[in-house]
This record gives C-alpha cells, sequence and structure tokens, in this order.
C-alpha cells in the first residue's frame, strides 16, 4: 500500500493485494458504486490516471470525464466549480442506497450532517452528500 498525490494535489492511496481480494461487492445498497475526483484541471488529471492505471475516459460532455475499466463506468472526474476556490482537489466515494432521501434522514440521529441535500441527476438517480460525526464526507446515490 502506498499513498500518492496527483500532479494537482488529490491524495489517493494504491494497494497491492495479497490474500485479502478487496472489494468484492459493488454497486449494491450498502457497498461502494461509484469515485469522483474533483479537480481544478480534468483534462489533465484524466491524462495523469489513464497513464498511471490504464483507464480510459469517456465524455459527452466537456466538463465530466467518466473513468473506464474494461469499458465499464466506475467513476468521474469533473472540474471544482465556482466558489471551490479554498478547496483542494479532492476524490469523494458514492455508497448506493435503495432510496436516499430515507438514507439521508438517518444521518443527524446518528450524529452525522447532510451537507447538501437529496436531489435528482437527471436519468441518472439521485444523491446527497454527508458528513459522519468525525468529520468525514462522503456521498450517497440513489439509482433510477
Amino acid at each position: 500500500m502506498a499513498m500518492l498525490q496527483d500532479p494537482q494535489g488529490a491524495m489517493l492511496a494504491v494497494w497491492q493485494p495479497g490474500t485479502h481480494a478487496g472489494a468484492q461487492i459493488v454497486n449494491e445498497p450498502g457497498a461502494m458504486c461509484w469515485a469522483e475526483l474533483w479537480t481544478r484541471d480534468a483534462e489533465r488529471a484524466g491524462r495523469f490516471y489513464t497513464g498511471l492505471f490504464g483507464w480510459g475516459l469517456k465524455t459527452n460532455d466537456p466538463s465530466y470525464f467518466e473513468i473506464q475499466r474494461a469499458q465499464k463506468s466506475i467513476g468521474g472526474i469533473m472540474p471544482m466549480r465556482p466558489g471551490m476556490d479554498g478547496v483542494p482537489p479532492q476524490w469523494g466515494v458514492y455508497f448506493q442506497t435503495a432510496d436516499c432521501d430515507a438514507t439521508a434522514r438517518k444521518a443527524a440521529p446518528l450524529g452525522g450532517t447532510v451537507m447538501i441535500g437529496p436531489q435528482d441527476i437527471p436519468k441518472v438517480g439521485r444523491f446527497a452528500v454527508v458528513r459522519d460525526p468525525q468529520g468525514a464526507s462522503f456521498s450517497i446515490f440513489q439509482a433510477v
């Protein structure tokens, strides 16, 4: 395992499996379903990660690149939005849920905070951003 920082400052960990193969369940409620990089230069980041991991990139919109492995989309790279000047480039993780709104409602009673309330991504699904009691943020996602 190693911790790396990409050319724009986003931190990531790489891991070579030994006897533990890693995530065996993805894209199911309660499991990771997507990873997304917010960065200042999405094209440059795309070149770095395709060179590092051999990923493919797919885009129908110049402001968003889908990361592909074996021609399957597994994440995204997008430019940081206006107003994010002090925010460093960073990776975020999405966990799938059967009901985004119900899962978001559980956050506060468990000591978390809903940072961005549930909202639709047209033709894709519904998401929210949550911060856990220790301050780590993550997203929840309900597919269409």
